[in-house]
């Protein structure tokens, strides 16, 4: 029997016929595992889906880390996520093809049937973080409750914090510094501004990798110093764009991903490059989401956008790719970023 086999449209005879039902369980040292966020929470809804579509119980936990929530995301998706009766699939778009759901090419997955779990928990984390806000009209449905019965109360509802209009997230490490990867890339600076409206925005947040050192992984490191000319010559293009617009490069050691995560989902527009880490905000916020469509990375999103959730949507305008920025260097890689209509 294969794993397709059990993933078949029929509860299979030895999980029916189970007491107690059987479960999935993921433990994990939460707190060593606090670099590759996106690959993480790619992982963990890959397992809700297989759990979900073999019709068990799925439970993910930290050993360790859950002290953490500040600074790390995977606490957050602490939970039990039962299995859905044989009747009803209660996730999105039908119950998806094992084939995918079992391929061992991350391009493959058919994450889009999970789009409103992961709007859904990309929003609680937001409310948890920021407070409500004048941005959600409702948050009854993103079960508040039972998240902040293991988050520590200093870390909930802090109103204090600044949120901007537009939120941007730029990846560096991978960009400028992974010279192989053809699916890493910038887009121009012009795709932000057709997307955000000049009229209503007062703030832009610009969220990347930190200028400080002594903050980054060991692979991100190389591409620190282009990435703060970019992330400079970004400001001041934008800026010109929006000369009464407060424009902020959120990078600082304050700036943990759990917050990164809540800004970006408050945005009214929320805007991400190709990424696994900016993805998830970008689909969950509570304004307008665009993301940068790739055959080979987040694939999934491109089943999401509209379709699903018609507040998410592509950005299709023209990717410098990372080999391209090696070969090119940063000073045609700057002239292709600024380049006006």
């Amino acid at each position: 029997m294969t794993a397709v086999d059990i993933l078949g449209e029929e509860e299979p005879a030895y999980v029916a016929a189970m007491e107690p039902p059987p479960i999935v369980n993921l433990t994990v040292d939460c707190e060593a595992l606090s670099g590759h966020t996106g690959n993480w929470i790619t992982a963990i809804y890959h397992l809700r889906l297989a759990a979900a579509l073999g019709r068990v119980d799925f439970q993910f936990q930290c050993s360790t880390g859950m002290a953490s929530v500040e600074t790390s995301m995977l606490p957050w998706f602490s939970g039990y996520y039962p299995a859905p009766s044989n009747e009803t699939w209660p996730y999105d778009l039908g119950r998806p093809d094992g084939n995918l759901v079992c391929s061992k090419k991350y391009s493959r997955l058919p994450l889009q049937h999970l789009a409103s779990e992961m709007q859904r928990d990309m929003r609680r984390i937001a409310v948890a973080m920021l407070g409500p806000r004048e941005k959600v009209v409702d948050a009854t449905d993103l079960n508040l409750a039972s998240l902040a019965e293991s988050v520590p109360d200093e870390f909930l509802n802090r109103k204090e914090i600044e949120i901007d209009d537009a939120a941007i997230h730029f990846r560096c490490g991978d960009v400028f510094g992974y010279t192989t990867k053809t699916q890493y890339g910038v887009i121009q600076f012009r795709e932000y501004v057709k997307r955000i409206p000049k009229a209503t925005t007062k703030t832009i947040g610009i969220h990347t990798q930190p200028f400080d050192v002594s903050l980054l992984r060991n692979y991100d490191k190389d591409a620190a110093d282009t990435c703060k000319v970019v992330i400079g010559i970004m400001v001041n293009y934008l800026q010109h764009e929006y000369p009464n617009a407060t424009i902020t490069v959120r990078n600082t050691q304050n700036d943990t991903i759990p917050l990164t995560y809540a800004r970006l989902a408050m945005g009214a527009q929320t805007m991400t490059s190709t990424s696994t880490f900016g993805i998830f905000p970008a689909i969950g916020t509570f304004g307008e989401g665009f993301f940068q469509p790739n055959a080979k990375l987040n694939k999934f999103a491109a089943n999401i956008s509209e379709s699903v959730l018609p507040n998410v949507h592509t950005i299709d305008g023209p990717m410098m790719s990372s080999p391209e920025i090696a070969k090119k260097g940063l000073e045609r890689t700057i002239k292709f970023l600024t380049e006006r209509p």
